[in-house]
């Protein structure tokens, strides 16, 4: 996985992963999780894998993208 710790004003607020450890069957795809509130208050949900292999979570990105575009975001917590 590559991954870049993303800082506003020194604090870190986002984590982009340019390359998940998906399946390329699942179309892996970058993303920012978890995303943070200056205050640390975490914004994003995540689901993981038993397996540890990034599939369920990049099918539920997926997902979420094509809601997203829909009817608004479901990938922010209170949304």
């Amino acid at each position: 996985m590559s991954a870049e710790v993303v800082r506003l004003d020194g604090r870190e607020v986002a984590i982009y992963v340019w390359q998940p450890e998906a399946p390329a069957s699942s179309s892996p795809r970058p993303f920012l999780h978890p995303v943070r509130t200056l205050a640390g208050r975490t914004v994003t949900d995540a689901v993981g894998t038993s397996a540890g292999n990034g599939a369920e979570a990049a099918s539920w990105r997926t997902a979420c993208a094509g809601s997203a575009r829909t009817s608004g975001c479901c990938c922010v917590s209170g949304a």
